[in-house]
């Protein structure tokens, strides 16, 4: 059951946040003309999915935590099949603002349930980290598929993006069909993957969740650290493709930036997977220790390669950096959340409301950190390679928020040990 439960959340984020997302926005300048809206009235829409999303993953994180897991997920499933199908019906420009901007609602709520899905069914070990794998790389997944095969998929439609998006919502419901069927509810004190510190009802509420979690630094480390990381990963790569075709020792096409792009996306969503796999092959021993030291050595290498890649004015050498930084993206861009949900304060029972934090903090950053290295950027006597250098340097926090934690948790060990020795003594 763990694995089909898994499946059902990959396929679901496949679809909607990694092919769905993905297709609007290749075909975001094609519903511009068809409907006859303005490059203002194209950017409003844009915004939307994304401003929907930002509010809400924390409560999203909430419900996951107390409600059924299988009826809350399944009627959000409903919910997002009938606002995808929406999306190819409406033609207005508030219209299809505010479905867009519903659509990016129902993700910000169920994407912490996806999450929350991990330590419910999988404990520790490398199978935990292998489940969280597989679920970070259906969304690069879904978006290779999009950008790929999105315009012979048009073709077979006849052309029509407002077909296509139907045909998205309606399989959609048909996996919500499929999730009522043989998904299977898991109570909070159920998890595989559980804590001593939380054993009853009373250890689990809302203002209690939130509290305990907010209590522990290493929780607050591990959302930092994600916050300039994947702020810089979604806000500086927007960057980027634009800063390889305005400088003119790159002067690239969008093509030739998208081909540099696809190497990391390619070598990423394979290692998202394989990562802990073969970490769990190969240095099984103390594998817990080994993923988080492993993590952070991508994260500093990434630091370095970054800027090598942006500076060097090489097509061959940022593709070759391109494909080594996803490499490295696979042990770790997850790590941050995978640390964060295996925290004894947490664990399966808090994972939902933790992840709903963390996912708040991340969108957060995307939004801040995007919007400091575009306005730093403009100018005429700016540097644009040098600034994106710069900010490929915030690569570091995490490393270095990770490093901070793990020497918490070991004198936090030495500390319970201590109090132990006593008792144990009696």
């Amino acid at each position: 059951m763990k694995f089909l439960m898994l499946f059902f959340m990959c396929l679901y984020i496949y679809l909607t946040n990694g092919f769905a997302v993905t297709a609007f926005n290749v075909l975001l300048q094609t519903i511009t003309t068809d409907l006859g809206w303005t490059a203002t009235d194209r950017a409003f829409v844009s915004s939307a999915f994304p401003t929907g999303m930002v509010w809400f993953m924390l409560i999203g994180g909430i419900m996951a935590d107390r409600f059924n897991l299988k009826r809350l997920m399944g009627g959000l499933l409903i919910l997002l099949g009938a606002v995808m199908i929406l999306r190819g019906v409406v033609t207005g420009v508030w219209p299809y603002y505010f479905v867009m901007f519903g659509f990016g609602i129902l993700m910000a709520l169920s994407l912490p349930i996806a999450n929350k899905v991990i330590p419910m069914w999988f404990g520790g070990g490398k199978y935990f980290a292998v489940a969280a794998g597989f679920i970070s790389s259906s969304n690069p997944l879904g978006q290779i598929t999009a950008n790929l095969f999105i315009v012979p998929i048009l073709g077979f439609l006849g052309g029509s993006w407002q077909l296509l998006f139907i045909l998205q919502g309606i399989l959609v419901l048909v996996l919500a069909l499929f999730f009522f069927i043989f998904a299977k509810n898991r109570t909070n004190l159920e998890a595989e993957f559980g804590s001593e510190l939380i054993t009853t009802k009373e250890d689990i509420g809302l203002w209690k969740n939130i509290k305990e979690i907010a209590k522990v630094p290493q929780a607050w480390l591990f959302m930092i650290g994600n916050f300039f990381t994947l702020g810089i990963v979604f806000g500086g790569s927007t960057q980027f493709y634009t800063v390889v075709q305005v400088v003119p020792e790159w002067s690239l096409t969008m093509a030739d930036a998208g081909y540099i792009t696809s190497f990391n996306n390619f070598s990423s969503m394979i290692m998202y997977t394989v990562a802990p796999l073969l970490i769990g092959r190969f240095l099984a021993k103390s594998y817990e220790r080994n993923y988080r030291w492993i993590a952070i050595i991508a994260g500093v290498l990434c630091a370095i390669l970054f800027p090598i890649g942006i500076g060097s004015y090489n097509m061959t050498v940022i593709c070759v950096v391109y494909f080594i930084t996803g490499l490295l993206f696979g042990p770790f861009i997850p790590a941050p959340k995978i640390l964060l949900m295996k925290l004894k304060q947490i664990s399966g029972p808090r994972a939902g409301t933790a992840v709903g934090m963390y996912f708040t903090l991340e969108r957060i950053g995307q939004t801040v950190i995007g919007t400091i290295i575009a306005m730093s950027m403009v100018g005429e006597n700016t540097d644009p390679v040098g600034t994106l250098q710069i900010v490929y340097l915030f690569y570091l926090v995490s490393p270095i928020t990770m490093t901070i934690a793990y020497f918490l948790e070991k004198r936090d060990k030495k500390k319970e040990a201590a109090q132990a020795a006593p008792a144990a003594a009696e």
